[in-house]
């Protein structure tokens, strides 16, 4: 089997990233482990594999990812990351769905890509180091979650 390439690809990767909220009003975030963006906070996700559903993709890389079972909810955001190297050649590129999710069993552990995980305060979303992108996009599937998806 041939798998395409993450790093150069030949056409953009398809990802989904789960935005996963508890009762207590708290976002899982993820400090990245590997590139593209190692080091950066962010939410947990990975690439769909061939012939796996999004809600499935999406399940299977937040248990990867950080040890949680989660309830995938609806669509919140597609983002696009588009990255180049120094001579202008596209080193990474990602289309990248975004759902709400509940969260429903399972310890918040680091795991696979991820070099760190914490649940954070939604009031503390806007002092964490995150793009003004997602603060928005988990702006947006807080409303979502809290008005029971």
């Amino acid at each position: 089997m041939i798998l395409s390439n993450k790093v150069y690809p030949s056409m953009p990767v398809i990802a989904v990233a789960g935005i996963i909220f508890n009762n207590k009003k708290e976002v899982v975030l993820i400090k990245r482990g590997a590139e593209p963006r190692k080091g950066e906070w962010s939410i947990p996700g990975g690439s769909v594999e061939l012939g796996e559903k999004l809600e499935q993709a999406l399940v299977r890389e937040v248990e990867e990812e950080c040890s949680l079972k989660v309830e995938p909810g609806p669509f919140v955001s597609l983002i696009e990351r588009i990255e180049h190297d120094s001579r202008g050649k596209i080193r990474y590129h990602y289309a990248i769905l975004d759902f709400v999710c509940k969260y429903k069993e399972g310890v918040l552990t680091a795991g696979s890509d991820a070099a760190d995980a914490k649940w954070v305060s939604i009031t503390d979303v806007e002092n964490m180091p995150l793009t003004d992108e997602l603060k928005q996009i988990i702006k947006k599937a807080f409303e979502m979650f809290v008005s029971g998806f």
